[in-house]
């Protein structure tokens, strides 16, 4: 039963009360009431991949530190086939949340505990019952503890943390029994006479004061008690507002993958597929990971679910049963559910999670990566010939992107290999005269000024033979980066041989070209001198002539002047005059 609220005669009398529309403070009273949910959150909430393990919280922080989508998730669940409430049930859920409201009480006087959050340690006081619930299976002599554990339950959140909020929870648990809402198995534990002997007289008021809170409260959202355990005599529509359905159609899913079939980056493919996940199937949590098979471990890349937690990325050692699934989805080219061996550790442990259905993306990586797609949040199961040829679907088209992306990234590079060099990143000799040869066109055609710097490093050779020629690349590269930062959007930069650059200013003139120049062979010394290198450069400075008919005139030129500074000392610029 993963809510009071799935079950039909509670459904159908809170639907004809109350609307649920994501309203925060409507979201905690609902919680309030309903401590299935609030364990299924819990559960999300403790897992090592949200990491809210050892909070104290309260429901209102529950709510806001995971979502108000997430809690309105968590309470659409499908109507469950009993319309009434079993017995056992009403009595556990009436001792509950009655334990609740006294702890609250009793924590607003006595100060041991923050009100509200003894409120969710009453609320959960019987947890290890309701988990017995949740998994529709009944066990016997489970300790608390430990059943916390198997479900990552925050051990801070649903137990007391002192001695003396221990003794307020059990005070609060024998209000709730003399309010006449005992514990499963205590209905005949306190008859009349022994009440009238051994209980207070102030004990008595506060629970006659309970019993009348809960009715009240329970009465304003359609809850009477007297009628819960008859069944409703119409149906109520599967449409109603907690039930939770997949939003979309086949054709939204696919066009909405071919969305990103130019997007640049791997992580935006990842992130729709994951969204789609929850947006087109149904699923609740889409977990992204990459399986590093000689450790035996998986790598936690993206997730995508309802929570406003961000990803605690991480490695995760799989156990032998997770490792065995990953194995055969990813050999058997088809979906496999995984299974949780409670008494292990391993994925599903660390996601929070039963069971999962897992979906291979990238076979062919050094690390295969996969899709762990769950429905934890609601305990809805996973239905494999149901669920898998979608979910194939999704990793199939990613896995295509994937490849469309590799193949568009690789053709980049090799048309930036053409044109750019490969050490300092700067476009090569071929651009840089293709560039120049432009400009002069277009300098005759507008009658603009065009100036051209040849730019040499001085003593290159020495400095290989001296500090290495990795440090002879790293002089280049932050030459290079000098000469980026410096000069304009507009001017064309290239690296024009060994250790030569070529500079081409538009619209520049002589003037201006030669302030430039300077500022350029004093920051390129500067940058050497944080780095304790003697970095320095030489520059030659021509200007567009009628003379020059071809771009090797006017480089030649540069040339010309760029040795002119080698010979007078280097460290300086000329600058080429007729």
């Amino acid at each position: 039963m993963p809510s009071m609220f799935a079950i039909h005669a509670v459904r159908h009398r809170i639907s004809n009360t109350c609307e649920l529309n994501g309203n925060r403070e409507e979201l905690i009273r609902l919680l309030q009431l309903d401590p299935p949910t609030v364990i299924r959150c819990l559960r999300i909430a403790g897992a090592p991949l949200v990491g809210l393990r050892n909070e104290i919280l309260s429901i209102g922080d529950l709510v806001d530190r995971m979502g108000r989508s997430f809690v309105l998730r968590a309470l659409r669940v499908p109507t469950i086939a009993s319309s009434a409430i079993p017995t056992a049930v009403r009595n556990l859920w009436l001792h509950s949340i009655s334990t609740a409201w006294a702890a609250r009480d009793l924590a607003s006087t006595d100060g041991a505990v923050d009100p509200e959050r003894a409120y969710l340690l009453g609320l959960l006081r019987q947890a290890p019952q309701w988990i017995e619930l949740l998994q529709d299976a009944r066990t016997t002599d489970r300790e608390f503890i430990p059943e916390l554990a198997d479900w990552n339950l925050p051990t801070a959140a649903v137990t007391p943390v002192s001695d003396r909020a221990e003794l307020l929870m059990r005070s609060a648990e024998l209000i709730a029994g003399l309010a006449e809402f005992p514990a499963p198995g205590e209905e005949e534990a306190l008859d009349d006479a022994h009440v009238l002997e051994t209980v207070t007289k102030e004990a008595l008021m506060q629970a006659h004061t309970l019993r009348r809170s809960i009715h009240r409260e329970l009465e304003e959202i359609g809850l009477d008690t007297t009628l819960l355990d008859d069944a409703p005599d119409e149906p109520i529509p599967e449409s109603s507002v907690f039930r939770a359905e997949a939003s979309g159609s086949s054709d939204d899913f696919i066009a909405g993958l071919l969305l990103c079939r130019q997007s640049s980056s791997y992580r935006a493919i990842v992130t729709v597929a994951t969204s789609a996940a929850l947006r087109y199937l149904d699923f609740e949590r889409a977990t992204y990971i990459a399986w590093h098979r000689k450790t035996n471990s998986v790598f936690i890349k993206s997730k995508a679910d309802f929570t406003l937690r961000r990803l605690f990325p991480g490695r995760c050692e799989l156990s032998d049963r997770e490792a065995s699934a990953l194995l055969e989805a990813l050999s058997g080219e088809r979906p496999t559910r995984i299974a949780r061996n409670p008494s292990s550790r391993g994925l599903l442990k660390h996601l929070g999670a039963d069971e999962a259905l897992v979906v291979t993306v990238n076979r062919d990586f050094e690390t295969p990566t996969f899709l762990v797609l769950d429905r934890t949040l609601t305990q809805r199961a996973v239905d494999v010939r149901a669920d898998a040829t979608p979910a194939a679907v999704l990793c199939g088209t990613v896995a295509i992107l994937t490849d469309n992306l590799l193949l568009r990234l690789q053709r980049i590079r090799a048309q930036q290999s053409a044109v750019t060099d490969p050490l300092t990143r700067l476009n090569n000799r071929a651009v840089g005269m293709i560039a120049l040869e432009r400009e002069m066109i277009r300098a005759r055609r507008e009658e603009l000024e065009l100036s051209v710097l040849m730019l040499d490093l001085d003593e290159f050779k020495q400095l290989n033979d001296t500090y290495g020629h990795l440090v002879g690349d790293q002089s280049l590269r932050m030459t290079a980066n000098v000469l980026r930062r410096t000069l304009r959007r507009s001017d064309v930069l290239c690296r024009y041989g060994g250790e030569e650059f070529l500079v081409v200013l538009p619209a520049t003139t002589a003037e201006d070209a030669s302030i430039l120049a300077a500022r350029l062979f004093i920051e390129v010394e500067n940058s050497g001198r944080e780095y304790r290198l003697p970095l320095t450069v030489s520059i030659g400075l021509a200007c567009l002539r009628d003379s020059d008919r071809t771009t090797d005139d006017l480089v030649r030129r540069a040339d010309r002047a760029l040795y002119a500074s080698k010979n007078r000392g280097r460290n300086r610029f000329s600058v080429d005059i007729g």
